[in-house]
This record gives structure tokens, C-alpha cells and sequence, in this order.
């Protein structure tokens, strides 16, 4: 299904986790595993729209995740962000979950709902461990919506 980026349509085999699941049989679904495997070429094949930067898996786990969409229901490496922690003393402090090694890009906006354009960069920054704090130097702002990416 997966070996041919540039086509729209894919052949081979996407590398599935476990296709038979631990009984060995692909006719039970029910402990079939549909998650990607590291070597899949479905990996950042799938089509990515703007609109994506805020969709999710089946798992609800972030659809946009190492830089591609990936082909099927799974985003492979994704893993349930979540911002833990928003202070406002002397310029928003966002903290959220994140993994060493990864990097990320904070945006901003005044409307939430508009289009990409309308988000400006703040900063691209590296993970600091399991969580990362980021600080806002702008402190005369009223009204400000972020936006956290991976890179």
C-alpha cells in the first residue's frame, strides 16, 4: 500500500505492528494491531492539509507529528500532548509534557479561529526533559492564544 509517495495510489506493504494479532489470525480483528512499525514507507506519506495542525489519531493523539501526516488510522511516534501548566506573572508561562530530543515551535494570535496566516512565531525551542516551560517576554497583550508544534 505504501511504497510510492509521489502516486496517489499505494502498493506494497505498509508494515502494520502486528496485522494477526497475538492469536495469529488477521480474520480476528479485535487484537489486531494497525499501528505503523518504524520501518513503514507510510510514515509522513499522507496528505497534509492546514487544517491538520489541530486533528488527532483513532488514539486522539496528534495527527501532525515529526513532520508529515502518516498514511492510516495511527499517527506512528504520537504521543497524547497535553500543556500542564499556564501562569500569567509577568508574561504567560505555558508548560506541557514533551520528550528529549524533540523540538517545538510556540505560536501565537489574537483570534484562535483564524486561518494559519494570522499565528505568529514566537520561538522555536528544544525539549527540556519530560516537560518544557516556555515564557512569553510580552506582557502587554490583553488577549493571546498559543499554539505548541512539534518540529
Amino acid at each position: 500500500m505504501c511504497d510510492a509517495p509521489s502516486s496517489s495510489w499505494l502498493t506494497g506493504d505498509p508494515h502494520f505492528a502486528d496485522l494477526d494479532g497475538a492469536d495469529n489470525d488477521p480474520t480476528t480483528y479485535e487484537d489486531n494491531d494497525y499501528r505503523l512499525s518504524a520501518d513503514s514507507p507510510c510514515i509522513d506519506s499522507g496528505m497534509n492539509e492546514d487544517w491538520m495542525w489541530a486533528a488527532v489519531d483513532i488514539d486522539d493523539n496528534p495527527r501532525i507529528w515529526g513532520g508529515g501526516v502518516d498514511m492510516g488510522a495511527y499517527e506512528f511516534g504520537s504521543f497524547p500532548f497535553e500543556i500542564t501548566g499556564v501562569v500569567e506573572a509577568g508574561g504567560t508561562q505555558l508548560t506541557w509534557n514533551s520528550r528529549p530530543g524533540d523540538t517545538y515551535t510556540i505560536w501565537s494570535s489574537s483570534d484562535p479561529y483564524a486561518g494559519k496566516k494570522e499565528w505568529s512565531e514566537e520561538e522555536t525551542m528544544a525539549a527540556q526533559g519530560e516537560t518544557t516551560t516556555w515564557i512569553d517576554p510580552e506582557t502587554t497583550s490583553t488577549c493571546k492564544f498559543y499554539r505548541i508544534e512539534l518540529k
